[in-house]
């Protein structure tokens, strides 16, 4: 027996996931002979990736969730053995966001919460990890070698949420 899935790229160029199955088949009435199956099972592919990217990614911001964050947070721990220095989980919460929802509404306040994750994101290098714990509350994990480096991915952070976001005509200031 044979199974397998596989992508294909359809003639108009789009790409469609299939299910692929074949069976031998002897008979004493006769030559033996294959049965194929292929089934289209794009849809099932898409939602599968759907569930797994809720599992793991804020849907508002796009950042990685918690349980990815802690993952990261024992990875880093793990990595301190070989490498030495430390891990640096430095917790951001943005001040003045409730007057945003309370005063402008909650689609102000989600935009100001995705400019937030997309400045974020844009400010980490490459062994560091931003994620969103809560509500106005971002984590960010590095590997530092001391205290000083810490205080210098600190303060690019803040400098970074600090700019000022426009939403619609408001200029709004978090920090």
């Amino acid at each position: 027996d044979y199974r397998r899935e596989k992508r294909l790229r359809r003639a108009d160029g789009r790409w469609q996931w299939v299910r692929m199955t074949a069976s031998a088949v002897r008979s004493d009435a006769g030559p033996p002979y294959a049965v194929a199956h292929i089934e289209d099972v794009t849809v099932r592919r898409a939602a599968e990736a759907a569930l797994a990217r809720r599992a793991l990614v804020d849907p508002l911001t796009g950042l990685s969730n918690r349980g990815v964050l802690l993952d990261h947070v024992l990875l880093e721990i793990r990595e301190l053995e070989r490498l030495g220095g430390a891990v640096a989980v430095l917790y951001l919460d943005l001040d003045r966001f409730k007057d945003v929802n309370d005063t402008l509404g909650h689609a102000a306040g989600d935009e100001v919460l995705r400019t937030v994750a997309t400045r974020l994101s844009e400010t980490v290098r490459g062994s560091e990890a931003v994620g969103r714990l809560a509500g106005d509350e971002f984590i960010v994990v590095a590997h530092v070698w001391d205290e000083a480096q810490a205080l210098r991915i600190t303060r690019r952070l803040v400098d970074t949420v600090s700019e000022p976001i426009v939403v619609g005509s408001r200029a709004i200031v978090v920090r």
